[in-house]
């Protein structure tokens, strides 16, 4: 059975030359699903590329990641920006080696917690 996959973005105007092609190139490695976050009445160029390309956004202030938590029902689930692209390979990966989590070495990593955004 395969597994589903998720990312989750915070979006931000400074990311939008990045947007269309971060959503082309995860959706063609397999991405189900997009949650998209944005602070309230920001991000305006990032709001019609979304809107162009059918994707609804969550509307967070502070842009915390945890406000769409309980919205995700995937198996796997990656927190990135924009402009950052996962490695086409990394979901056969994952299934393959029966991987249930992984850490991926960046300065700052990502995480589900608010708290680790605000640390």
């Amino acid at each position: 059975m395969a597994k589903s996959t998720a990312v989750v973005v915070r979006a931000f105007d400074g990311e939008a030359p990045y947007l269309q092609s971060f959503i082309d190139h995860h959706i063609k490695i397999g991405v189900d699903q997009f949650y998209f976050v944005i602070a309230p009445g920001s991000a305006p160029l990032c709001r019609e590329i979304l809107a162009r390309n059918g994707f609804g956004f969550n509307e967070v202030e502070g842009q915390g990641v945890g406000a769409v938590r309980e919205l995700i029902r995937e198996d796997y689930v990656a927190v990135i920006d924009a402009d950052e692209y996962l490695e086409p390979g990394l979901f056969g990966f994952l299934v393959e080696e029966n991987v249930e989590s992984l850490a991926m070495p960046w300065r700052l990593t990502a995480s589900l917690d608010d708290d680790f955004f605000e640390s």
